[in-house]
C-alpha cells in the first residue's frame, strides 16, 4: 500500500496508530541524538546536516508524535521519545530518580559498536539501568519493573571497526535468547546516519509491549 493511502486511512480513522513512549540511554557520543533525529525524519538521506553534523544534547529533552511506518507491522507507530544525555552527572539523575518514575514502554540503550574502549564503561551502565529498572541485572539481584523490554542498540555500524551483534552480546555479557535475565532484551546494529537497523529495533520493542 502506497504512504500516501496509508496516510488518507490514519487520517480517517480507519486504522488506529501504536503509541509508544521510549527511553534513550546510553554513554555519552553514544549516537543517541542523532538517532533521535533520524526518528524525527525517517526519509532524510544520509548528508543531512543535521544528521552529519549532530552535536551531543547536554540537557534531557522529550520529543512527541514522532511517527514510523514498519514493514512488518500493520499499525503506524507514534513515538513520544525521552533523550537523557549520557555524561556522568546525568548518568546519577537516571539511578537516582528518573529510572524508577517514569512510565515507558521500553528503553533503548544506544551503545557506540566501533568504540570497543568504552565497551566495558557501557556495560557497567547498562547493568545499572537494569537493576533501576527491576529484574536481573547480571549480578543475580532484582527489583520490581522487570517487565520494561530493553534494546541494546549498536549505532555506527557502518564505521569501519564496529562489531556486530554477536560481538555485543559477548562484550556485554548477554546471552543469546529471551527471557535469561528475567526481561525482553534484545541486541541490534546499525547506522542512524544511514537510516539502517533501527527499525527492526523498534519492530521487536512494538511486539512485546502492552496496548496503551
Amino acid at each position: 500500500m502506497s504512504t500516501l493511502a496509508t496516510t488518507l486511512l490514519y487520517a480517517l480513522g480507519l486504522r488506529t496508530p501504536k503509541r509508544l513512549s521510549l527511553l534513550l540511554l546510553g554513554l555519552d557520543n553514544a549516537g543517541k541524538t542523532t538517532l533521535l533525529h533520524r526518528l524525527q525524519n525517517p526519509s532524510a538521506p544520509a548528508s543531512a546536516p543535521f544528521l552529519k553534523n549532530c552535536t551531543p544534547s547536554f540537557f534531557p529533552s522529550t520529543e512527541d508524535n514522532l511517527h514510523i511506518d514498519l514493514d512488518d507491522y500493520p499499525s503506524r507507530l507514534v513515538l513520544r521519545v525521552f533523550d537523557l544525555p549520557g555524561h556522568v552527572q546525568a548518568r546519577r539523575l537516571w539511578r537516582d530518580s528518573l529510572l524508577a518514575d517514569m512510565d515507558v514502554d521500553g528503553v533503548v540503550f544506544v551503545v557506540d559498536s566501533a568504540d570497543s574502549e568504552r565497551f566495558g564503561e557501557a556495560r557497567e551502565v547498562l547493568e545499572g539501568i537494569l537493576k533501576a529498572l527491576g529484574g536481573n541485572n547480571g549480578r543475580g539481584e532484582s527489583s520490581g519493573r522487570g517487565g520494561v523490554p530493553v534494546v541494546v542498540w549498536g549505532s555506527k555500524a557502518d564505521v569501519e571497526g564496529a562489531v556486530r551483534v554477536d560481538g555485543l552480546r559477548e562484550a556485554f555479557g548477554l546471552g543469546k535468547g529471551e527471557g535469561e535475565d528475567g526481561r525482553s532484551l534484545g541486541v541490534f546494529v546499525g547506522s542512524s546516519l544511514a537510516g539502517t537497523g533501527y527499525r527492526d529495533a523498534l519492530g521487536w520493542l512494538v511486539m512485546r509491549t502492552g496496548t496503551r
